[in-house]
């Protein structure tokens, strides 16, 4: 970390990895707020990075990672989302901060924000409805990402509704939902969306379900965590 300190350059990315090893061989995870507070964006981007590929062993730093979302650097709040995924279960405000980063000006970001409805535990985006705003909590509703079973033919009839709402946020969210219920006919449905990035969205999905199938969704879901 020291180097990275230092400024130097010219090898941050090996450093920043090999920092990383570091942290999963026992390496202090609170060392890791020196990066996270630093004023440089390069050093507080590698520390959130650090952050993404650490689940479940943030707790030493927790209370550090939610301001993340709100970063300067669209790298920063990217790798945050992540963060949140894997080490925040139960704070509905923050989890409501990380899934309205579908918003956000950055592709990139609205990109991840979108796979963290795909992923995020049923529980995590129940979490939320205390916090949020009730044109959100109805686009939520709308969309059919509350739904406790995806295969129910009455969550596809309200997933296929939202796929083709005025809404962008019930559309975006409906297209997350047709991806966690592993449905191919709704996957095709979005992938026809006249957003492109929903579009895109659906594609890469859709092709996940044909390589693995619905009966390898625990699988699945451990592949795109990893991406």
């Amino acid at each position: 970390m020291q180097l990275m300190l230092k400024g130097d350059n010219q090898k941050f990315e090996k450093q920043t990895n090999d920092l990383l090893s570091r942290f999963w061989s026992g390496y202090p995870i609170e060392h890791l707020s020196t990066l996270l507070h630093h004023s440089d964006h390069k050093l507080v981007e590698a520390g959130a990075y650090c952050a993404s590929e650490l689940p479940g062993q943030l707790a030493p730093i927790i209370k550090e990672i939610p301001p993340l979302l709100s970063h300067p650097s669209a790298a920063v709040r990217f790798y945050t989302i992540d963060a949140v995924l894997d080490n925040i279960s139960a704070d509905g405000e923050v989890i409501a901060q990380a899934l309205l980063l579908i918003e956000d000006k950055e592709k990139a970001v609205r990109w991840k924000a979108l796979r963290f409805a795909l992923l995020a535990d049923r529980e995590q985006i129940q979490s939320v409805l205390p916090f949020v705003k009730a044109e959100i909590r109805k686009a939520l509703e709308s969309s059919g990402l509350l739904e406790r079973d995806f295969t129910a033919e009455a969550s596809q009839h309200k997933i296929t509704r939202g796929l083709a709402d005025e809404n962008k946020l019930v559309r975006w969210w409906a297209a997350a939902a047709a991806a966690r219920g592993a449905n191919r006919k709704l996957l095709e449905q979005a992938s026809k969306s006249f957003d492109p990035e929903i579009c895109r969205f659906a594609e890469q999905e859709l092709r996940r379900l044909l390589e693995f199938g619905p009966a390898n969704q625990q699988l699945k879901k451990l592949l795109q965590k990893s991406k």
